[in-house]
């Protein structure tokens, strides 16, 4: 018999995404997207969460205030939600806001978007993906965040829209 998992991608938008480099230091990127289409009821406590902007990655176990946290890096999730009868979180309805703050060693992951931490960079338009993945399923949003950065000094990224 063969077990066959499913993974589905869906469109998310991406409201910001923001993150430095610095040598000798930990890497830094927060992100802000929206997730719509998850039915009324439903309950992220206890799931598992990931959250990866090319190659930055972690995984949060979504607690019943609706936040993870894994070292420094945090979740939280924002959105229309009520206690059902057996006191959880559950959605009541539209479009969730995720935001992760991840803390980690990234900038060794991000070289193939450009980012370069032995080369100056001014005002430079990279292209990051950004995806949540919950229940087999992948929300996933482009970005292009301005890159700015001094040669084995650091730098930083950032993006938003509306």
């Amino acid at each position: 018999m063969l077990n066959v998992t499913v993974k589905t991608t869906t469109l998310m938008k991406v409201t910001s995404l923001s993150g430095a480099y610095k040598p000798g230091k930990l890497d830094s990127v927060s992100i802000t997207g929206v997730i719509s289409g998850l039915a009324a009821g439903y309950i992220f406590a206890g799931n598992a969460l990931i959250t990866d902007v090319d190659g930055a990655a972690e995984t949060f176990t979504i607690d019943a205030k609706n936040k993870g946290k894994v070292g420094k890096s945090t979740l939280a999730l924002k959105g229309k939600f009520k206690k059902n009868s057996a006191g959880q979180l559950a959605l009541l309805s539209g479009p969730v806001s995720l935001t992760a703050k991840l803390s980690g060693a990234f900038v060794g992951q991000w070289a193939d978007d450009g980012i370069d931490p032995t080369k100056d960079a001014k005002k430079a338009t990279i292209h990051m993906t950004v995806d949540f993945t919950l229940n087999s399923v992948t929300y996933t949003g482009e970005t292009a965040p301005i890159l700015t950065g001094k040669a084995n000094k650091g730098g930083s990224f950032k993006f938003s829209q509306k």
